[in-house]
């Protein structure tokens, strides 16, 4: 009972009771406690890389995914964590990973594209040249080829600088389509689809970007 919890004996609260009503000497039952608690299910904005089988959510709590949430596609913050955390995370790395993520959420992808990982764990390293935003990300691209159908995905590893990364992004948009026609190109002579390897897109300098082929 609520009573006992709160370290209280049947005789403490009688005693209460004697002093409260001028010594009348009844015994008498105490008060029925109840407690009601609401339960509201956190939401994942995606997966803790840092950790197996967490997700975090915008407040920075992280929590199992399994068995509690069904399979999602979340893209995964690794920020380069070790245990133990203190909770809800407040880190620099975190928040620019949200900025990234939030941004992504409204920028004009094309039909296809998703986003698979956003590394943040050197985006503050002491060594300037170190610091960088990765973003993965995986397009998968149909197109139709001698009366068939095929399906490639091809995956980027994007490289940002955590300082212009969003100027920097509105550039990989405009450089997407270019990248895209390549795409299309190549697969003109491929007899059947399937996963290529990763290209590399490198925006941290100031009006260059470096494609690796």
């Amino acid at each position: 009972m609520m009573w006992e919890a709160m370290g209280m004996t049947r005789e403490t609260i009688n005693d209460v009771l004697i002093f409260l009503q001028g010594q009348k000497k009844s015994l008498c039952k105490p008060p029925i406690w109840r407690s009601f608690y609401i339960y509201e299910v956190r939401k994942p904005v995606s997966y803790l890389g840092d950790f197996r089988n967490t997700g975090i959510d915008r407040e920075g709590y992280i929590f199992p995914i399994e068995p509690f949430f069904a399979p999602k596609r979340l893209p995964e913050i690794y920020l380069g964590l070790t245990a133990p955390l203190e909770l809800p995370i407040k880190d620099a790395k975190f928040d620019l990973a949200l900025g990234v993520l939030k941004l992504l959420e409204t920028a004009p992808w094309e039909e296809g594209l998703q986003i698979i990982k956003i590394d943040v764990s050197h985006a503050f390293s002491p060594s300037l040249g170190q610091r960088e935003v990765i973003l993965s990300t995986e397009e998968e691209v149909t197109i139709q080829h001698q009366q068939k159908e095929m399906v490639c995905v091809f995956p980027k590893i994007i490289r940002l600088s955590p300082k212009d990364y969003t100027h920097q992004l509105e550039n990989f948009f405009q450089l997407q389509k270019t990248i895209l026609n390549d795409y299309r190109r190549q697969l003109s002579c491929l007899s059947q689809g399937g996963r290529f390897a990763p290209r590399t897109v490198d925006l941290r300098i100031p009006q260059l970007a470096f494609v690796e082929r």
